[in-house]
């Protein structure tokens, strides 16, 4: 379907979550079998021109996503306007053969939606081209306690946690240490047995909330209005359930929070030079580890492969086992990023103009392939994520 507005587009949306579809010609209710509802958070760079219409620069940017060589081979695609600002229709062919369309809302200019009903598997590929390296447009990082505030919204159903420090290999210096851990936990006493895991070190060390399952219900005088949310670390979230609504409260909740961490962070600890003498200004922020990283050195060489799960790309300036400094390309946000890493903290400076979501990117990454326990604080110590509504 082409959405001619957001009224539309939501109606739609509900008939496929519930398989209750709207009335046909005929004044009799179609339906079908459920399809879940997934819905992508992603973060578009701001215009250079502060001047510039947001709306239009995101208009602009879509259709140079569309017109990508390997998109257009494999998913040939137009986007479509809406009567409703900032809302688009991307109409497409995944391999020629099978009609796709995502639902683009740019209403808010930074922070994007993307709602589909397509399969897992062509969804992602979509938006994995769509936010390849380069393209101004990343998907959101949701580091762990982020994922647990949102399942604290509803009811939690599950946990899923992963986390592999295979990538830095085995230098000898925490034999004890677990090298990869997965579990999944279903069932509403999920969050006990969880709790009662962090409480042993040996365990809580690798237990990172990488997906949660929860039910959510925006009005609790309705319990019948509801939707069951699978929320991913990469900014994914799939529902199934009774209501669009609870869906799109849920999300919108949750983008919220996404943009005033990254808003924070922006505001307090970014660093600039002012006047004739270059004298700097603002705060770094630092990556206070629970057990020592063994060589700053590897850690660094990991940070700059370019490859996953940092994807970062940059010099060294200066690399021992003890100290090492660099400055990288975020190559998933496209900002850069000043690092020091030491045995027990990693600090980082983040310069005017970057996005503070690679800092929130390097958390979510350090959480689940170094240390599940690191926190992320300022110089008084406190946590620099606020997580509360």
């Amino acid at each position: 379907m082409i959405a001619q507005d957001r009224g539309q587009l939501t109606a739609f949306l509900q008939g496929r979550l519930t398989g209750e579809y709207a009335t046909g010609a005929a004044g009799k209710p179609s339906g079908g079998d459920a399809i879940p509802v997934k819905t992508y958070l992603l973060e578009s760079h701001p215009p250079a021109d502060p001047d510039a219409d947001g709306h239009v620069s995101c208009e602009q940017t879509l259709h140079e996503l569309l017109s990508e060589a390997l998109l257009r081979s494999r998913c040939p695609s137009r986007a479509h306007p809406s009567a409703d600002r900032g809302l688009f229709t991307i109409e497409g062919s995944y391999r020629r053969r099978s009609p796709v369309h995502l639902y683009v809302d740019f209403l808010d200019a930074r922070f994007w939606l993307i709602h589909t009903l397509a399969r897992s598997e062509t969804a992602d590929w979509i938006i994995g081209r769509l936010t390849r390296v380069g393209t101004g447009l990343a998907r959101i990082a949701l580091p762990g306690q982020l994922l647990e505030t949102a399942a604290s919204l509803g009811s939690v159903r599950g946990l899923i946690t992963v986390h592999d420090r295979r990538m830095f290999g085995h230098d000898g210096t925490d034999p004890g240490g677990t090298d990869f851990m997965s579990m999944q936990l279903w069932g509403r006493r999920s969050r006990q047995v969880m709790s009662l895991l962090q409480a042993d070190d040996s365990l809580n060390e690798c237990l990172s909330v990488s997906r949660v399952h929860v039910q959510y219900w925006p009005d609790e005088e309705n319990r019948e209005a509801y939707c069951i949310e699978d929320i991913h670390c990469d900014g994914r979230l799939e529902a199934r359930g009774t209501s669009i609504a609870a869906h799109l409260h849920l999300v919108d909740t949750l983008r919220d929070r996404v943009r005033r961490n990254v808003e924070r962070i922006e505001s307090h600890y970014r660093v600039s030079s002012e006047g004739e003498q270059g004298s700097l200004s603002g705060r770094s922020a630092t990556f206070r580890l629970s057990r020592p990283v063994g060589d700053a050195a590897a850690l660094c060489d990991a940070i700059l492969s370019t490859a996953p799960p940092f994807r970062y790309w940059g010099v060294a300036m200066t690399s021992s086992s003890a100290y090492s400094r660099m400055r990288v390309l975020d190559l998933s946000v496209g900002g850069l990023l000043d690092f020091e890493i030491t045995s027990d903290f990693i600090r980082v400076f983040l310069p005017a103009g970057s996005s503070a979501s690679t800092v929130v990117r390097l958390y979510a990454t350090l959480q689940r392939h170094l240390d599940s326990r690191v926190r992320l604080i300022g110089k008084d110590m406190q946590d620099v994520f606020e997580l509360q509504a």
